[in-house]
């Protein structure tokens, strides 16, 4: 009898262990459910906020690169292409002073607009920023089909310092092939073109450009 009742006893134990298990199995698998939910969700919610920056960041660049403007230009000769040298030009800006470019000395950034140019407003104070910085850089803006007067009250207007340069017979835009605007050149030291770009800059395109002149 009493090794009967221990053999009981001992099944009765097993039997209890083995109906603890699968509750310990549902309890783990519940808890594992609910951690893929989570993470499941923060993936999800890193998808989103990765999809939108790359969204912000792209309108971004686009409205830094903003759009292009086309003039009429009779007789342009081909842009001078990145390697080239630029043409050489003598000017007179709205200050009275003479501007040639092949007296200029360091790196110099010329730049095609015109006053009635929404993209070239846009662009204007960060061209402006960079003048000031004073790195050396000489900036001409060129102002395509237009007369000293018309310049003078926009750069005014505008808190321009840099050269302004009036175009009124499309000398310079015909040297350059300047059919759209903006339209930037960069040259390094020795004349030789070293970017081209169109369209309104932001800072980081004009740091970008700058760079590949020094």
């Amino acid at each position: 009898m009493p090794s009967h009742v221990s053999d009981q006893g001992t099944t009765q134990v097993g039997e209890h262990d083995d109906a603890a298990t699968p509750g310990a199995g549902r309890g783990d698998g519940a808890r594992r459910g609910a951690t893929m939910r989570v993470v499941l969700v923060t993936v999800t919610v890193l998808a989103v906020l990765a999809g939108s920056w790359l969204m912000n960041q792209r309108q971004t660049e686009e409205a830094e690169a903003g759009e292009i403007s086309q003039v009429e230009v009779a007789g342009a000769a081909p842009a001078p292409q990145i390697g080239e040298a630029a043409p050489d030009f003598t000017a007179v800006g709205i200050d009275g002073e003479e501007v040639r470019l092949s007296e200029i000395e360091g790196e110099t950034w010329i730049v095609f607009m015109a006053t009635w140019c929404a993209q070239c407003r846009v662009e204007a104070p960060d061209v402006e920023a960079a003048h000031a910085e004073g790195d050396g850089v000489t900036v001409i803006a060129v102002y395509v089909g237009e007369d000293a007067d018309t310049v003078d009250a926009y750069a005014e207007r505008l808190g321009l310092t840099f050269h302004q340069i009036p175009d009124a017979d499309n000398d310079i835009a015909r040297a350059y092939g300047a059919g759209a605007i903006p339209h930037h050149f960069f040259l390094d030291a020795d004349g030789i073109v070293r970017d081209v770009r169109f369209g309104a800059l932001g800072p980081r395109q004009i740091d970008e450009a700058l760079a590949t002149t020094r």
